[in-house]
């Protein structure tokens, strides 16, 4: 979904490659996480959530040395907002790149739609709708524009 937004976006196609590499690799950084936070099915604790913010550096750190390396950063980037509530650096506006906001929204989207341990999925509309709330402050609107476009676009060629 993310690479179709950023096609959606009209991102150069090198740009799409770099997206493509950072959203399937974004979470990487969670194998350094221990399982017992990853998993824990009840509210994180103010150390343990200390711990699941550091995931997006670790994972930037891993693909250094890898000719991964640019992706690094979409990586890193992909839990900052918009409004600078994100982390793990509190980075706002145009500090963040327009991949970190796609995979985020992405991300965001996968997160409310599936099953956790600590509560039950999201239908795709609530979803929805939970985003466009969030549009021009946690994400950027255009960005959640092309992401429904994109999905409207994969679904119909689905059916």
């Amino acid at each position: 979904m993310s690479f179709a937004t950023g096609r959606e976006l009209g991102l150069p196609h090198y740009r799409l490659h770099l997206l493509d590499c950072g959203a399937y690799l974004h979470d990487l950084g969670k194998v350094k996480v221990p399982l017992e936070i990853l998993n824990k099915p009840a509210r994180l604790t103010p150390e343990e959530f200390a711990v699941i913010q550091r995931h997006p550096s670790f994972g930037r750190e891993m693909l250094e040395g890898t000719w991964m390396k640019p992706s690094g950063l979409i990586v890193e980037q992909h839990h900052e907002r918009l409004d600078g509530s994100g982390y793990p650096f509190g980075l706002a506006g145009d500090e963040i790149l327009v991949e970190s906001y796609i995979v985020a929204v992405a991300d965001t989207y996968d997160a409310m739609t599936t099953d956790r341990p600590y509560r039950k999925a999201l239908t795709p509309e609530e979803a929805f709708a939970e985003l466009n709330k969030y549009a021009g402050t946690h994400h950027l609107k255009e960005v959640v524009k092309a992401f429904f476009s994109a999905i409207r676009q994969v679904e119909s060629r689905t059916l």
